[in-house]
């Protein structure tokens, strides 16, 4: 089996990106309301790890894409038809035709929509960088022609936080000193769109139950973390308990004791990244269906239960990156 040595490094991403080596990069995010990036706790470990590579790969970020040679898409799992990023980032793109983007490891679907209309009017060339295989053949087999003529190139390599392992530890910040520390069997099952099947209708509630919800989210951020674990732990110890009973008769659950955290710690309404950061680094094991929960936890040393859920990235990263590493098991949906 493999050892967090053996994982996958970033020999691939050097490769991809030698040419870029000394250049200043531009990010350009993904700004939903009052100029807020998109994203949860797990996007911001990934973004840790993302900035902290970018020096590795040699790319300095400037403030102003007018002293950049090189516009940057921070990795993550966002490039979906049914979820907001790609018209958010289309738009920031048609203010910047003229740069060449690179969209750092990412996984996509793009069921309805032609992913080519993200880069209308640009005048530079652009590389997409899959994480995982499933994501890149859909964008090659499904959509490759137009992106071709979108000036598009697809490529291959890992997630970055499996291939920055060596900084997940640092990524997570003040609670690498809890080493050895035993809170117990970490459950994190999610609440959100991708807790179903992705090809099923997104209830979004009633009209009341929106205006609610974007009400709230005007609160400050503790209140609303309060209110929200509050409301939410019924359904979360519900969800936590069906993704425990896929994984019970391959986890001595019994002679553990349960993680204090009974809820979405990836959700930054529900915890805040400090949070998230102490509860993986002091769990003795993890099952989850979120796979920045189980790739820090496994890359730390935790016996980890990835838990198929939502469409097919969790399952692409474990297939293309971690399939030999000891620490994780990967659970199919049933």
């Amino acid at each position: 089996m493999t050892p967090v040595g053996q994982l996958p490094d970033l020999s691939g991403l050097r490769s991809l990106l030698a040419e870029w080596r000394g250049h200043a990069g531009y990010l350009v995010e993904y700004v939903g309301p009052r100029a807020i990036p998109l994203g949860n706790n797990g996007d911001e470990l990934l973004g840790r790890v993302f900035l902290r590579v970018l020096r590795d790969l040699g790319i300095t970020l400037v403030r102003r894409p007018s002293d950049a040679s090189v516009l940057l898409v921070r990795p993550g799992g966002a490039l979906l038809d049914r979820y907001q990023a790609p018209a958010l980032l289309a738009g920031r793109l048609a203010q910047l035709p003229d740069l060449p983007l690179i969209i750092f490891p990412h996984s996509s679907w793009f069921e309805r929509d032609d992913p080519a209309t993200m880069f209308a009017g640009r005048r530079s060339r652009t590389l997409w960088i899959s994480r995982e295989e499933r994501s890149h053949r859909h964008l090659r087999d499904a959509w490759g022609e137009s992106l071709a003529r979108a000036g598009v190139t697809l490529e291959l390599d890992h997630d970055m936080v499996v291939s920055g392992n060596s900084y997940v530890a640092q990524a997570l910040g003040a609670v690498t000193g809890r080493t050895g520390v035993d809170d117990g069997l970490l459950l994190v099952a999610r609440l959100g769109v991708e807790a179903g099947r992705m090809n099923e209708p997104i209830d979004r509630g009633t009209w009341y139950r929106q205006l609610a919800v974007r009400g709230l989210r005007r609160l400050p951020h503790r209140t609303l973390v309060s209110i929200r674990q509050r409301t939410t732990r019924d359904r979360q110890i519900a969800a936590n308990s069906r993704m425990l009973t896929k994984v019970s008769s391959e986890l001595a659950t019994s002679r553990m004791s349960m993680s204090p955290w009974c809820f979405d710690i990836s959700d930054p309404s529900l915890a805040s990244f400090d949070e998230f950061a102490r509860a993986i680094s002091g769990a003795a094991a993890a099952v989850t269906d979120r796979l920045h929960v189980a790739v820090p936890a496994a890359i730390l040393g935790k016996r980890t239960f990835l838990v198929e859920s939502g469409y097919h990235k969790a399952g692409g990263v474990y297939e293309h990156s971690l399939r030999d590493m000891e620490a994780i098991t990967f659970v199919r949906r049933t």
